[in-house]
């Protein structure tokens, strides 16, 4: 099985991407509460939610200097780790 390194972000990038989810929850806050449908009122909800449970994933994350590539580079795969089942697929995967 093939351990995956828990995602840390530098202080920076945590801080900034945390008060980006303040901010997008604020704006749907408002929506919700002007928005005339109950449709519109029901989706800013589930939006609410979903910006919450990424501010707090973001909040839990530890932080490093380096973020995400430092982690990476102390933590090597295994040479007995499966490879991507299409070998073309780290070719067109972006992340």
């Amino acid at each position: 099985m093939r351990r995956r390194p828990i995602p840390a972000f530098t202080k920076e990038s945590a801080t900034r991407l945390f008060d980006g989810c303040q901010a997008t929850l604020i704006w749907l806050a408002v929506l919700a509460f002007a928005a005339p449908g109950s449709d519109v009122q029901e989706v800013a909800v589930w939006a609410m939610v979903a910006v919450a449970l990424a501010a707090a994933f973001v909040a839990l994350c530890p932080t490093s200097q380096g973020g995400l590539a430092e982690i990476a580079a102390s933590n090597p795969a295994p040479a007995n780790a499966p490879g991507p089942a299409n070998p073309e697929e780290d070719q067109t995967d972006v992340l």
